[in-house]
Parts: structure tokens; C-alpha cells; sequence
């Protein structure tokens, strides 16, 4: 998909031999109301014509053009069947240089195509031919409106849009890019088979899906050991599946048929399923490196693009000092729809077994489950609840056999004196539960 040569400011990020594409466009046409010339007729309306004394008669729902923007008879977009399109994107074997950049360009597309700021701008022109960036978002509905104004309300212009997302890639090899040295070890790599994604967006909702098979991370290092332990050289990271889903619902009540409608929950949950490792201390540390640089690369402070509406909206859909549904001398303004948003994220994760072979050291902990939400009360705003069952550490020792015991030692070389770990501590834990009161033992 993406493959440029490392020229004129491009960079590798992604390679892949094939591309499957299928779209499919299910739309409603507007053909002028009243009558018109028979020219002007279209095939199918003239095959309706023709066949209907053939058909069964059924009745039809008039076409209702009387209809007002404001007032009582305000038009629910809902009551129209919606247009739809579906995309279906199967890609195939794919080596990807993870930087958290395309991550973040991907973010940026996305906000650009289906973001509430969708008016064209053309990037070249200066700023001081350009109108400034207030007007570029917030003037062009009325603009719009008044262009409008002496034209028939045709509610068919306001139409509902689903769109349908399924995305599946195979075979994913996955590099965490990060500086490295002649001396630093190859940088880590994630090997995945299936990774799938759904989306549903509707007029009232989003609802988003991403299934992972199992996965492995391969990290290594460079340092020194001996032969006997030459094994540990790369360590592993092992998960056996991740689901994420989330829901967004959105509302148009107090808008305009002309404004976007707002989004004021959002909803997201993330299920791991066992999490096991077997890693050394400088893997960890190479491992936690490579993943500091990709969360810097997506957050990038520096690189933001700025949204071409400025003040931020409110969320009545007016900048925040000419909204009429508040106090001019109140203090705060009203706020956006991002501050009132309704948010609620639950994570949990199904076992976690970590291994740290030189220290000789085991950790297990039981399923984590932590949910947080902004509850926007009286008494409190938001809020955060935990649950760890158990916490089970042993620390393993090597221990060398003595030769008058009956373990068998046919199959051990005859170099090396045949020895075997032995727990030498253990301890469990009691249950904890971590919620606005603190941590208690439960």
C-alpha cells in the first residue's frame, strides 16, 4: 500500500504484495419536483409508468414538500431511509515499520473526512488572501442558508448516511521503530495472523469493533552470556487476544438541520485475554523504550494540526460569546460538547504470568478488571473502580541434584552436573478493590 523509497522526505512504512477493494453504494436520486417534460424522465420512472397496470396496486406515501427547518413541523432526518455504503478491504501479507506518526496521520485523515469540520480549503493560498479561520468553519451554513433562502425546503437534501467498515489484514509483521546504534539490538517485532475491524455509523451512533488473534513479540539484546544460557538472548511476549469495542451515540436535539449532530457519549472496552512473557532485564528495557517513542510520535504536541474553526464551537453549535442559550455575563461560557461528553472506559485483562529468567524471579496475577467513567453528578464527577483478585509472586532458585537421588539424568548432558529449579518463597496475596474510597482488602 505504502512503499516509497527513503527520497525527497518519504520514508518505507508499509509494504504489501496485494489489495482486495470492494465498494458498494446503495443512493436515493432527487429528481425535481412536479412536472416535467417527458424528456426529463428518467428509465426507471418510465418503466414504472409502463409496467404499473401490471403490478399490484399499493398505496404511496405523498411527498411531503411543505415542511419548515424551525417550527412545529421540523423534518426527522430518521424517517428517511438512509443512503449506505459499504466498504469491504481485505489486505494480504504486510511488513509494516510502526512509527506512531502514521497512526497519528491516519487520526488526522479520518477527523478530515468524517470530523465535523468537512469544507474544502485550499492549502497554497497565504494567509492573507485566505478569510481568517473563524469564518472558514462558521459562516459557511449561513452562507449556505442564505443561498438557499429563496429556494423551495426540500427535505430529501437531508438524507441520513450509513456507512459500513469491514477491514481484515493477514499475516502482519510489525517493527517498533526507535533510534538505534551499530551496538543496539534489532528493534522489536510483532508477529500477528488476523487482525480485524467493523464499524457501523448510523444517525444516531457508532458502533466499532477490533479483534486480534494471538500475537508475539520478539525482542532481543546483546549482551554477553554463556553458551548454557546463549538461549536467553531473545526473550518473547505472548497475547492470546484482544477485543476493543467501542459505542458512540450522538443527538440533534436543539440543532439545526444544517449543523452537525453532537456526540454526547462515548463508550469503549478493552478485553485482554492471558498475557505471558519470558524476558530479561535489558529486553525490558529495550522493550520500553521502543514503545516510549512510538507513544511520543502519536501524541506529538509539536505537529497538531490546529481545527479551522477557532473559538471551538460550543455545544449548542454557536462560538461561546454569541451563544443566546446562556448568560452573556456568566462565567464560565458554555462549554463544548467535549466537555459535557459522557465517557466510560472499562479494561480487563484475563491472566498475566511475567517471567524474568536471569532474576530467577515468577509473577502471576489473577483477572484485572479496572472501569472508569466521568459520572457528572453533584457529589462527584468522576470516578474509578479496580478489582484484583490475587497476587501470587515466586522467586525460583537453581539447585543442584545429588547424585544418590532417583531423578533420571539419561537425557542431560554429561558436561553439566543435572540440576532443576526449586521454589525457594512464595506468597499469595488477599483480593483488593480499588474504588473513590481507596484501596481495601475485600
Amino acid at each position: 500500500m505504502v512503499c516509497y523509497g527513503n527520497r525527497n522526505g518519504w520514508v518505507d512504512c508499509w509494504a504489501v504484495p496485494i489489495v482486495a477493494l470492494c465498494i458498494n453504494y446503495v443512493y436515493h436520486p432527487i429528481p425535481p419536483l412536479g412536472p416535467s417534460p417527458q424528456a426529463d424522465i428518467t428509465t426507471p420512472e418510465k418503466e414504472e409508468i409502463l409496467l404499473s397496470p401490471m403490478r399490484i396496486p399499493r398505496c404511496r406515501k405523498p411527498v411531503c414538500i411543505n415542511w419548515s427547518q424551525d417550527g412545529s413541523q421540523k423534518l426527522d432526518p430518521t424517517s428517511l431511509s438512509p443512503d449506505q455504503v459499504s466498504l469491504d478491504l481485505e489486505i494480504g501479507p504486510s511488513v509494516l515499520l510502526l512509527y506512531g506518526s502514521l497512526l497519528r496521520s491516519f487520526l488526522h485523515l479520518k477527523e478530515n473526512i468524517f470530523g465535523e469540520d468537512q469544507s474544502f480549503t485550499d492549502m497554497q493560498q497565504s494567509r492573507a488572501s485566505s478569510p481568517t479561520l473563524g469564518s472558514i468553519g462558521g459562516d459557511h451554513t449561513s452562507d449556505d442558508a442564505e443561498s438557499n433562502k429563496g429556494k423551495g425546503f426540500d427535505p430529501r437534501q437531508y438524507r441520513p448516511f450509513d456507512v459500513t467498515v469491514y477491514i481484515t489484514m493477514h499475516d502482519i509483521q510489525a517493527h517498533l521503530v526507535k533510534n538505534c546504534s551499530d551496538e543496539d539490538p534489532t528493534c522489536p517485532m510483532i508477529l500477528l495472523e488476523r487482525l480485524g475491524f467493523e464499524m457501523k455509523k448510523s444517525y444516531k451512533e457508532t458502533q466499532l469493533q477490533l479483534l486480534l488473534s494471538p500475537s508475539t513479540l520478539l525482542v532481543s539484546d546483546t549482551y554477553i552470556r554463556t553458551t548454557k544460557d546463549s538461549h536467553l538472548n531473545q526473550g518473547h511476549l505472548m497475547l492470546s487476544g484482544l477485543q476493543v469495542r467501542g459505542h458512540a451515540m450522538f443527538s440533534d436535539e436543539n440543532r439545526t438541520l444544517d449543523q452537525e449532530t453532537l456526540e454526547y457519549a462515548w463508550l469503549v472496552e478493552i478485553q485482554l485475554g492471558k498475557l505471558s512473557c519470558k524476558i530479561t532485564a535489558p529486553q525490558l528495557h529495550h522493550l520500553l523504550t521502543s514503545l516510549e517513542t512510538l507513544v511520543l510520535l502519536i501524541r506529538d504536541a509539536e505537529n497538531c494540526l490546529c481545527s479551522p474553526r477557532l473559538p471551538q464551537m460550543c455545544h449548542h453549535g454557536f462560538p461561546p460569546l454569541e451563544c443566546t442559550h446562556t448568560d452573556p455575563q456568566s462565567r464560565p461560557r458554555c462549554p463544548s460538547g467535549d466537555d459535557i461528553k459522557y465517557r466510560m472506559t472499562r479494561f480487563a485483562i484475563d491472566a498475566l504470568d511475567i517471567y524474568l529468567v536471569e532474576g530467577g524471579t515468577a509473577f502471576q496475577a489473577s483477572p484485572i478488571r479496572v472501569t472508569t467513567c466521568n459520572l457528572h453528578g453533584q457529589h462527584v464527577k468522576s470516578g474509578v473502580t479496580g478489582v484484583l483478585p490475587a497476587i501470587k509472586n515466586t522467586r525460583l532458585g537453581l539447585k543442584k541434584v545429588k547424585p544418590n537421588t532417583s531423578i533420571r539424568t539419561t537425557s542431560l548432558p554429561r558436561k553439566l552436573p543435572p540440576t532443576h529449579y526449586k521454589p525457594l518463597g512464595k506468597s499469595v496475596s488477599p483480593s483488593y478493590l480499588l474504588d473513590k474510597y481507596g484501596v481495601r482488602e475485600v
